[in-house]
């Protein structure tokens, strides 16, 4: 390979390897769960631009399908040296990320591929339909999360006053389990109270020291009195259960948010917050009421066995 080869690839390696890494440790878009979510989704499709562009420099050296190879290779470790800098910043690593990573350069080659008329492959009619299907498919795993997330976030945005009603796919997307707990939407029962959707969450706490569930609100939570939730415990044990409230303005500390313990057992029932005490709940400061960013139902040391019923989350 001759030095001037050898020094586009290496050129455009490191230069697309600092950009990567650039955009992993710099939080476009802010920190709230949406811009996060997105970030994540865009992993697929910004990587599958990464393995075109290194293809298209490889092609300047290597032929046929040693430039593909090299560039998928050369992607990866791209997206294992952008996932480790995030360590230095205290962020985690992701495996999940880097196998956003592969499906996109896999995705994004194979449907390269197919209109490249200087590999073998698209010669040959049996492989350029198998290489079409993989095309079709990886493109599509790679856009279709980005697109569904797009879709929820739009529906998230005139949720209002439903935070949770578990009726509709994309709030899941503004769901997270967390502590090691497991969450599905199931029939509700029979003596659940009166409500005007089919399917609630049944969580099973995990065993971390607090497991539960957090929720995205919609943020503005100003004009409303109350907010009303339906729950009961999914065995015949009383579950202790803390709801807590924060904001934009949190600052991670237990006296500057809102805590509210409720002991639950297997009679359902409606509960209510007064949002007046929510307002007042953070020491030293009100509540951002326009700025409400988590919501969250969880218990503290559960043993992992505890399972709770929930339905009908909204502001009234």
């Amino acid at each position: 390979m001759k030095f001037r080869s050898k020094f586009w690839i290496v050129g455009g390696f490191l230069l697309l390897l600092a950009a990567a890494v650039f955009f992993h440790v710099v939080p476009f878009g802010g920190r709230s769960h949406s811009a996060i979510s997105i970030r994540n989704y865009l992993h697929a499709p910004g990587f599958g631009i990464v393995a075109l562009c290194l293809l298209w420099i490889c092609r300047r050296s290597i032929g046929g399908l040693g430039a593909y190879l090299t560039a998928f290779v050369l992607t990866m470790l791209i997206g294992v040296a952008a996932e480790s800098a995030q360590l230095a910043i205290s962020r985690q690593a992701s495996v999940q990320d880097l196998l956003r990573d592969a499906a996109g350069a896999i995705g994004f080659l194979s449907a390269f591929a197919v209109v490249d008329r200087n590999t073998w492959p698209a010669r040959k009619p049996g492989v350029l339909a198998l290489l079409t299907i993989v095309a079709i498919a990886g493109v599509s795993l790679t856009i279709a999360p980005l697109a569904w997330h797009l879709y929820a976030l739009k529906k998230h945005e005139t949720s209002a006053p439903v935070i949770a009603d578990f009726e509709n796919r994309w709030q899941d997307e503004f769901r997270v389990a967390t502590g090691g707990a497991l969450t599905e939407r199931v029939t509700v029962p029979a003596n659940w109270p009166p409500t005007t959707g089919s399917t609630l969450l049944k969580a099973t706490i995990g065993t971390s020291t607090y497991s539960g569930i957090r929720f995205v609100p919609f943020q503005d939570w100003s004009g409303y009195s109350s907010l009303r939730f339906s729950a009961a415990s999914g065995d015949d044990r009383q579950l202790r259960v803390t709801v807590r409230v924060s904001d934009r303005g949190h600052n991670n500390l237990y006296a500057d948010r809102y805590n509210k313990v409720y002991y639950i057992d297997d009679t359902a029932r409606e509960y209510s917050i007064a949002l007046s005490k929510v307002i007042e709940a953070p020491k030293g400061r009100k509540m951002k009421m326009r700025e409400i960013t988590s919501l969250v139902f969880f218990l503290v040391e559960p043993d992992g066995t505890e399972i709770l019923l929930l339905d009908d989350v909204r502001l009234e």
